[in-house]
């Protein structure tokens, strides 16, 4: 019996250590999923609030071409930078946008900008960024726009375009601010206007530039006389336009005879395909040869959408930004010549469609001959 007593007592004994063992066990539990729930919604939204002092600057770059957006500028100065204007990226990159000194002379969006100016140093990273859009457009590579200039911002054009996609050595990366993209799209404060220029901004050449956009008019593949090739549409930028820098060497119209219209700039926008119309003396015709090498129309700079040089580039009117890309000159055999792309402006028609400015190799041909004729 005694036995029998001591046995009954070691079980409730037992009974009471395995309860309070249960016991522990499940609050350890509640207490491990209470963590991973915290740090679920941590992983969630893992961006930093964007300061209220970027926030304009941001708001202004991320209209630099359609497939940016404040969210998207945001997450990429997140990832650069965490918002530290003295942040280095590992990569020889520094400040708020962690571009590399020579990402930054080619960038920079007006001659007098400086590093430390948030707006200018944003609009450098956006059109850095959509300029290479535009470039793995150009080279065919398939997939998400953005994604793609991510992983070249990282690894380098050449690098995406031989993987086809981004690269391995970029994944981890661009899957990080594809993250912040999502959290900043959270914030409904991005969806306001962008802040006044700032003072260091005014009377400067815009910022600008390669990556300049196309307007109401789509491009499309268009084929050149002398062989054929596409064009990738252009994405828009909203920069300032400058000042013309003095009086002008030459204006007037500039008249094909090949094709019994004047070159137009067709609308005061940046971005707008260059188009032939039929001569009607309106502003939008009226082109002005610099003495800095643009021909401007409208207060714009004629210019190669993204800087490209292959042949079939769109040529346009853009802001005014000093790039050579906007260098043009009417040479002696009447060709609109290019020096930074050793192209002609160039008409290209095509039945059923009409016709369609863009550069291409000088071949003397009619279709690249234009005179100015006074207005």
């Amino acid at each position: 019996m005694n036995l029998r007593r001591s046995s009954g007592r070691r079980g409730r004994l037992g009974a009471i250590a395995t309860a309070v063992g249960l016991g522990l066990v499940v609050a350890a539990s509640a207490v491990f999923m209470v963590t991973e729930a915290v740090n679920a919604a941590n992983s969630s939204a893992p961006g930093k609030p964007i300061p209220e002092e970027y926030r304009g600057a941001i708001i202004e770059a991320g209209t630099a071409c359609p497939v940016l957006s404040p969210a998207r500028v945001a997450a990429q100065v997140m990832a650069e930078s965490g918002f530290s204007p003295t942040a280095t990226n590992g990569r020889g990159g520094r400040g708020l946008a962690g571009l590399t000194v020579e990402q930054w002379n080619t960038w920079k969006p007006w001659p007098t900008a400086t590093r430390t100016d948030a707006r200018a140093s944003l609009l450098a990273l956006a059109h850095l960024t959509c300029d290479l859009i535009g470039h793995l457009r150009v080279d065919k590579v398939s997939g998400d726009p953005w994604e793609l200039a991510l992983g070249a911002l990282y690894s380098g054009t050449d690098a995406v375009a031989r993987a086809h996609d981004v690269p391995a050595a970029a994944r981890t990366y661009v899957s990080e601010v594809v993250a912040y993209a999502g959290f900043y799209e959270q914030d409904s404060g991005l969806s306001l206007a962008p802040a006044s220029p700032s003072p260091s901004a005014v009377d400067s050449p815009s910022p600008s530039v390669q990556p300049s956009p196309s307007a109401s008019l789509s491009a499309s593949p268009s084929v050149a006389r002398g062989g054929p090739t596409t064009q990738a549409a252009v994405p828009s930028s909203h920069p300032t336009t400058a000042a013309p820098p003095s009086q002008p060497l030459t204006s007037g119209a500039l008249w094909s005879e090949e094709f019994h219209g004047c070159l137009s700039a067709v609308a005061a926008m940046d971005g707008t395909h260059l188009a032939i119309a039929a001569c009607d003396g309106s502003m939008v015709q009226h082109w002005q040869e610099m003495p800095d090498g643009t021909i401007r129309s409208v207060g714009l700079c004629m210019d190669l959408a993204w800087a490209a040089t292959t042949d079939g580039t769109i040529v346009q009117v853009a802001n005014c930004s000093g790039n050579p890309a906007q260098q043009f000159t009417l040479n002696p055999q009447q060709h609109i010549y290019s020096p930074y792309a050793n192209k002609c402006v160039n008409i290209d028609s095509q039945p059923g469609v009409g016709t369609s400015v863009v550069s291409y190799s000088c071949l003397g041909q009619p279709n690249q001959v234009f005179v100015f004729r006074k207005q």
